[in-house]
């Protein structure tokens, strides 16, 4: 028996332990009360810590998170619950003379507050280690752009639905009718009117599109709400069905072509008025059905402008000077509106186009092209068709090809998205649009571009200042264009979330575009097949499993893998000897693909954010017309390693117009201050043991980097304490003609940036863009003042830093010299965990064209400064 001990010991001793436990409970009911009375006092302080963080946030027009509202509603209950079972205890002592005999009543309240002290402790770290207790606060709306003022205010269907909305039995409005007849525009202006004396707690707008899905929704709802972010769908619902279930909300939903799930996005039911809140939802739709399938009470058919309101809309397009030029152009005017049917993006498309038409010919020319392109197909093609022969007269109406080209390339990209502009530029040379000289000429001549598509109203400005979109409609007639006005289908196929590609694609289109899909929606080439691809651009942008064998596409010239998280490139793509352009960014690449030398007619290369450490040598120096080849962002926050002769063979590139590169030690950085190459992008970082980092004449004067340096970081350099500009043959204007953005980043030594015989504003005649972040030394960026295109600041996480412009920046005052404007063009200026900031500048200071103003946990900060 006692060799079984040890044995059955393991087996006892879990259930003995238990039981232990709950009879020891009455005789330490006074360490367990005791236990948690320190726990609740640690408790409470942490949450009046919390309270007085939230005070500060919200004298900074902040708000509370959701997270810290749960937290102190739990915190409040555990609390009152800690405070009963200690009342409890004391008034047990009143039972039998100050002593309690009841063992039932030791024993519930010693497990009472065992249990509750686990709670208590867990509130109490939660309440500790909150990263942020507060979030910028949303506005109810925010207010959209509309495209056109001449519109009339107040219109049977803006009434309509307004009234509609504040009927309490109407949970779901559907607004229908066909593509440019002013949906989207209505519902832009029934969000906007709700800007003042709102009765909505918030006003949400997301644009659906066509192959859209719950998680995409909820995706733009969390970001235009700023909830936390998680992949799980019904998770993410929970949360964002939390934040509304108390408020009154309006939900416009622009563009659905589906039925979608919105309890299955986070929409809590019922809607119309539930608890006394008023939810309400819009939608907006092209079909009927779709009003029907998303059970929508009330239904509003949109038929296009009246005549009166047509001729005013276009009117103000064309212009009253062209109208005017020639009393028969006015009459003809009103044949082409009429032509036009009432719709609106086919008034303001057209209207644009015929601006500078101020000869009768020129009309009556538009009116046989409107006309005819009308009558043949009357009976054969959809109203959609319809409207895009109308709208193809703008496209046809552009000056020359180039723009054609760039504009039906626009529609590779995904619906509904805003594009940056460079991404832009990178398309159009990749698919050889444009050729220029250099860089800055191709930057030059692309932003024209942009600027002649945005005035032809085929495009529009973004939501940021460097992006741009295109409307639906439009990106939908640009496809219908590129595939011989719908006669050939597949020649152009873009496809997003949940888009189908069928097999015969691979072999009847010449562009593909997969954005974002899945597996199961693609279907392979048929290797069978023996007829030759005729693709010659494939983007499989963020779609992994979508990649087909690329053995067969010896056509291609214009090859897309970003985000696809490949270990390596596909080895089939080294034997397409045609390629041109070809992105590998943001994927798992480990090593530098040596057999990119075989692709000797590449001339774009982008290797961005990807884990390798190593450039080795004897591969770029193959590819002898490489015009763009770009390094930047790689390693993974590792040291890189380039080979001694890496910098030669950049030195031999006879054809190179932009490089953008990072330098991980000072022997890199001075092989290439001793290259005259066009550097576009420059990112200095992990200099170790370097507490002074000058920049140079020997760095300045270099015409390559001086005519195309457009961005500059320096990053994690922790052993520099300054960084000094300086200008040893005393050239104080020397120019950086082209570069626009700056950046300071986790640099935990840096106490000053300073200028030596160099004037900043002379040297940054064209920076727009500073970025200063965790710099916990740096006191002031006072040189930052008269940058005279300056127009976006930020400065955070900079512990030591107690006012942002100090008047020992004004060096012009010590040289005697006028002053120039202060701030002449910042647009807008953040300041971000700055603990020590007590003023921004001196009262000298003038920010004249300051459009937005953000603090955030900048609790020194004297209001008014």
């Amino acid at each position: 028996m006692e060799s079984a001990a040890p044995a059955v010991a393991p087996i006892i001793s879990p259930l003995v332990s238990p039981i232990i436990k709950h009879v020891t409970y009455p005789f330490k009911v006074a360490d367990n009360v005791k236990a948690l009375e320190t726990a609740t006092e640690n408790l409470v302080a942490v949450r009046d810590d919390v309270l007085i963080k939230v005070e500060i946030a919200e004298r900074q027009d902040q708000t509370k998170t959701n997270q810290v509202q749960r937290w102190m509603n739990q915190v409040k209950i555990a609390i009152e619950e800690a405070n009963k079972l200690h009342d409890k205890y004391c008034n047990r002592f009143l039972c039998v003379g100050g002593y309690s005999l009841n063992c039932w009543s030791n024993y519930s309240i010693s497990k009472g507050a065992d249990k509750k002290l686990l709670e208590v402790q867990n509130l109490y770290e939660e309440g500790k280690n909150f990263k942020e207790v507060a979030l910028e606060k949303h506005p109810p709306v925010r207010e959209l752009p509309i495209a056109s003022s001449i519109l009339p205010e107040v219109d049977t269907n803006f009434q309509q639905t307004k009234d509609y909305i504040e009927n309490d039995d109407v949970g779901i409005i559907g607004i229908w009718g066909m593509g440019g007849v002013g949906k989207t525009h209505l519902l832009r202006r029934i969000n906007n009117s709700y800007k003042e004396n709102s009765t909505f707690d918030v006003v949400i707008y997301v644009t659906a599109s066509k192959e859209c899905s719950a998680r995409i929704i909820q995706s733009r709802i969390t970001e235009k709400l700023s909830l936390a972010n998680r992949k799980d769908v019904d998770l993410q619902a929970s949360i964002i069905c939390d934040y509304l279930n108390k408020r009154n909300f309006l939900f416009l939903l622009d563009d659905v072509w589906g039925r979608i799930d919105l309890e299955a996005v986070g929409i809590p039911y019922p809607l119309g008025i539930a608890d006394q809140y008023k939810r309400k939802v819009v939608i907006t739709t092209r079909s009927e059905d779709i009003c029907g399938q998303m059970e929508a009470r009330k239904e509003i058919k949109i038929s296009g402008l009246n005549e009166k309101e047509a001729w005013c809309l276009f009117e103000e397009k064309v212009g009253k000077d062209t109208l005017s030029s020639n009393p028969v152009v006015a009459s003809l005017a009103k044949i082409v509106v009429d032509e036009l049917e009432g719709l609106p993006l086919a008034l303001i498309t057209i209207g644009w186009a015929m601006r500078a038409k101020r000869q009768p010919k020129e009309w009556e020319n538009a009116i046989s092209l409107l006309q005819r392109s009308q009558l043949p197909e009357v009976e054969t093609v959809s109203a959609q068709e319809s409207l895009f022969y109308r709208l193809k007269f703008s496209y046809d109406s552009l000056k020359n090809d180039t723009l054609r080209q760039c504009f039906l390339a626009f529609s590779l990209w995904p619906e509904d998205k805003d594009i940056g502009k460079w991404e832009l530029i990178h398309q159009w040379i990749g698919l050889g649009i444009l050729e220029e000289p250099d860089m800055p000429s191709i930057e030059r001549a692309s932003y024209a571009i942009i600027r002649n598509l945005k005035a032809a109203c085929l495009l529009e400005d973004g939501s940021d200042p460097d992006e741009v979109k295109m409307h639906d409609v439009i990106r939908d007639m640009a496809l219908w264009i590129a595939c011989d006005s719908g006669k050939n289908k597949n020649k152009w196929v873009v496809k997003g979330t949940n888009g189908i590609v069928e097999s015969n694609v691979w072999y009847q289109s010449e562009k593909v575009a997969l954005w974002d899909c899945g597996d199961d929606s693609i279907a392979r080439p048929n290797t069978t097949v023996r007829q030759p691809s005729a693709l010659t651009t494939l983007i499989l942008n963020s779609s992994p499993n979508s990649l087909p064998d690329l053995q067969s596409f010896s056509r291609l010239t214009y090859l897309d893998l970003t985000g696809c998280k490949l270990s390596e490139p596909p080895s089939e793509i080294f034997g397409i000897i045609s390629l041109v352009h070809l992105d590998l960014s943001e994927n798992e690449i480990e090593r530098f693909p040596e057999k990119l030398s075989f692709l000797t007619n590449l001339k774009y290369l982008y290797l961005l954010s990807n884990p390798f450490r190593k450039v080795p040598w004897g591969v770029i120096s193959n590819l002898k017309i490489i015009h763009v080849l770009s390094l930047s962002d790689i390693g993974n926050g590792n040291a890189l390693s380039y080979a001694p002769q890496f910098f030669d063979e950049l030195n031999n590139l006879s054809e190179l117009k932009a490089l953008d590169i990072d330098v991980t030690d000072q022997e890199q950085f001075e092989r290439l201050l001793l290259l005259n190459i066009p550097i576009r992008f420059l990112e200095i970082k992990y200099l170790n043991g370097i507490p002074l980092l000058i920049i140079s004449d020997n760095f300045f004067e270099k015409t390559n980097i001086r005519m195309n340096l457009r961005e500059m970081n320096f990053v994690e350099l922790y052993s520099v304490q300054k960084i000094e500009f300086q200008s040893a043959n005393q050239n104080p204007n020397w120019e950086l003609h082209e570069l626009e953005s700056i950046a300071f980043l986790e640099m935990m030594r840096l106490k000053e940036v300073v200028w030596d015989k160099i004037v900043p504003e002379n040297l940054l005649v064209r920076l727009r863009k500073m970025n200063v972040q965790s710099c916990p030394k740096l006191k002031s960026i006072s040189w930052v003042v008269r940058l005279p295109q300056l127009e976006e600041l930020y400065v955070g996480y900079c512990k030591s830093m107690e006012q942002i412009i100090t008047e020992d920046g004004n060096h012009r005052e010590e040289q005697n010299e006028p002053p120039a404007p202060t701030f002449p063009c910042l647009k807008s200026l953040v300041l971000q965990e700055l603990k020590n900031l007590r003023n921004i500048c001196s009262a000298s200071i003038t920010f004249p064209n300051l459009e937005k103003l953000h603090i955030v946990n900048c609790p020194q900060l004297i209001k008014g400064d």
